[in-house]
């Protein structure tokens, strides 16, 4: 089912972490967290880098093939609370070293916003896909379909919801072509930012189909 996909390992994590630096370079929330820094995209690599080798030791990571077109992180709703062991095995205090405490608590407040959002919203386990992103050079050439249909169609199999946050409001009406739909919504103080969640309840069709 995910055959056709490729599993990013240690040793293409760098290309991984380039795609989406470059997916996320103009994106809401990154402009905010990073608005006061002098190296955006060093400091938006630091980030990125931690996100991918959270995603790949207690989740699982995509790529569209050897070129990095796109990349998918999805993440079990049991391992999305970015404890901090975890994030230590996962090289967080590389990235807390490079960001310094003003940008970290920026980031720690954003993400305490969203694991809120979601703990209100979903109740049952889940995966969360967080992030998806494709390079520009490659986008609506339909990259993000072949991340994201082969995993929501595993995740029918196996009867388990998915669940998504955006800051973009062009994006909701794109996930909602994938049967997410807006659960709710928060404003996240002291800013301009309205944060999504999106949710897709399991394809029962498509679970039958597998038994």
């Amino acid at each position: 089912m995910l055959n056709h996909l490729i599993r990013v390992k240690r040793n293409n994590i760098q290309k991984a972490i380039d795609c989406l630096v470059e997916a996320f370079a103009d994106e809401p929330m990154c402009n905010h967290m990073f608005s006061n820094v002098d190296n955006k995209k060093e400091a938006l690599t630091a980030y990125i880098e931690y996100i991918v080798k959270y995603g790949r030791r207690y989740g699982q990571v995509y790529t569209t093939s050897e070129k990095f077109e796109g990349v998918a992180i999805w993440i079990p709703s049991y391992h999305s609370d970015f404890s901090y062991w975890k994030s230590v095995k996962s090289g967080g205090i590389k990235m807390v070293l490079k960001l310094g405490p003003k940008i970290m608590k920026i980031i720690e407040g954003m993400n305490d916003h969203i694991k809120t959002l979601r703990e209100n919203l979903v109740k049952e386990p889940h995966w969360v896909l967080s992030p998806i992103g494709v390079a520009p050079k490659y986008q609506g050439k339909g990259f993000a379909s072949k991340l994201i249909r082969p995993f929501l169609k595993y995740l029918d199999t196996q009867q388990i919801s998915c669940f998504l946050e955006t800051m973009s409001q062009e994006n909701l009406a794109i996930y909602e072509r994938y049967g997410f739909n807006v659960v709710g919504e928060i404003k996240i103080p002291n800013t301009d930012l309205t944060n999504w969640g999106m949710l897709r309840k399991y394809n029962t069709e498509n679970s039958s189909n597998s038994s």
